[in-house]
């Protein structure tokens, strides 16, 4: 399953919000969820859904 996640997460300044994607093992290190806790939770609507690539 590939793909990135479009998540808006703030630069070093607080007001410059930038859109980026994301790979999931940084999601993973950054949520401390697992892959598949992550993949339930999209699955759910509780987590954003990947955009393909």
């Amino acid at each position: 399953m590939g793909g990135s996640f479009l998540i808006l997460e703030p630069m070093t300044k607080a007001i410059d919000i930038r859109e980026r994607f994301l790979r999931i093992p940084y999601i993973v290190h950054r949520t401390g969820m697992s892959r598949t806790t992550i993949y339930e939770r999209i699955n759910e609507g509780k987590f954003p859904k990947q955009i393909p690539y």
